[in-house]
């Protein structure tokens, strides 16, 4: 790849009832299309999804269309963020600029919605009043597996016509573009559906983002309350809700609910057959949450055919010690039969694990303290 990443022309379209916006990237087309909503020709969409590509590469961004001033203004705000969370270099891309616009940003709202804890979280308790709900097709299914379709999309229609909301799917190459390759998704996530809500900007004028991490756990995340805000437009607002509550909180909010028990998805797999497979440590992790604060036999979402603490007993170890919490806090709950002794061999075992990670480590820094640690950092 060569030291210019250029972006443009930008262009929409429409064809069979779809409509699009693409741009060439580095003679590659991007592209986005929906059939629920008009796409703008925004560049500070696709700059906002192909500038920390751009940094990590040390590349120059340069634009062929201009782009909103105050966008631009924040650009500097966010590359020293990615510098202090994941050592991107200390480089501003270049990009045209614009004067500002008169344009009074629509004033609806959007929810970037997958279905998860935090998305009902945001839609049942943003205090910023929701009218369109939004799902990123295949940001949801991995690139490796182009052909792989969730089956959430009739279960997110009947969620927004029972709430009289406005539906809106969006589908797009970005995951397989050659330019966007590099980061990990965790790191570019959020631009990346961020950038959607600017191709949104004649159908929405603010975009509720879920929080992931709790302002008591912070982690650096692709959507953060210090990052997400930084991405707005004098056409976009970004609002970065849910910061001030932990997950379980979340969930004991949500657990009354007849949508959240019917529709709840914190489940990535996509099996065939239902909304969650009920069996991965996040499904398991959430099921024992529920049942924490309130009745699990009421979720239809998951699939009940085997115990929960059977469901326990099948987790080899919590994956990471951040997710301990959600566990060690259901210790002392009234939960299912046999879920007690269940979880208390899952936190030991994975305690066991964490140590001999840690002791791992703590040896690599000292036999290997460059090149080896960076390995495992990436691991």
């Amino acid at each position: 790849m060569n030291n210019l990443v250029t972006i443009g022309p930008i262009s929409t379209s429409t064809w069979a009832g779809n409509f699009r916006g693409q741009a060439d990237v580095l003679g590659e087309t991007l592209w986005f299309e929906s059939a629920d909503a008009p796409l703008a020709a925004s560049p500070e969409a696709f700059a906002t999804a192909m500038l920390m590509p751009t940094l990590a590469k040390r590349c120059n961004l340069f634009v062929s269309d201009p782009v909103c001033p105050i966008w631009n203004s924040q650009i500097p705000q966010v590359a020293n963020l990615l510098r202090r969370w994941w050592n991107y270099p200390v480089h501003i891309p270049w990009t045209r600029t614009t004067a500002g616009s008169n344009t009074q940003p629509n004033s609806n709202v959007g929810l970037l919605f997958t279905g998860g804890a935090d998305s009902f979280f945001s839609l049942l308790h943003s205090p910023q009043k929701i009218q369109s709900l939004i799902y990123v097709l295949d940001y949801d299914v991995p690139p490796q597996a182009p052909t792989r379709f969730s089956n959430f999309e009739p279960h997110l229609r009947m969620i927004a016509r029972e709430l009289g909301l406005r539906t809106i799917l969006v589908r797009s190459n970005l995951r397989r573009h050659a330019a966007f390759r590099g980061p990990a998704w965790q790191e570019t996530h959020g631009a990346a559906l961020i950038a959607v809500g600017h191709l949104l900007r004649e159908t929405i004028g603010t975009l509720v983002v879920s929080s992931s991490h709790p302002r008591s756990a912070p982690e650096n995340w692709g959507t953060h309350w210090d990052l997400d805000p930084l991405w707005s437009s004098s056409y976009l607002k970004v609002v970065h809700f849910g910061e001030e509550t932990r997950r379980s909180e979340k969930i004991r909010m949500i657990v009354d609910d007849s949508l959240a028990q019917r529709f709840l998805r914190p489940c990535w797999e996509n099996p065939p057959n239902g909304l969650n497979c009920s069996d991965c440590e996040k499904c398991v992790r959430t099921q024992l949450v529920i049942a924490r604060w309130g009745d699990l036999s009421k979720f239809s979402a998951f699939d009940h055919a085997q115990s929960l603490a059977d469901r326990l007993k099948g987790i080899k170890r919590i994956p990471r010690a951040n997710r301990l919490l959600s566990y060690t806090d259901c210790q002392n709950a009234q939960l299912p039969p046999g879920c007690h002794e269940a979880l208390a061999k899952l936190i030991r075992r994975s305690h066991r694990y964490f140590l001999r990670k840690k002791i791992t480590r703590s040896v690599a820094r000292v036999i290997w303290p460059k090149a080896f640690w960076r390995k495992l950092r990436a691991a």
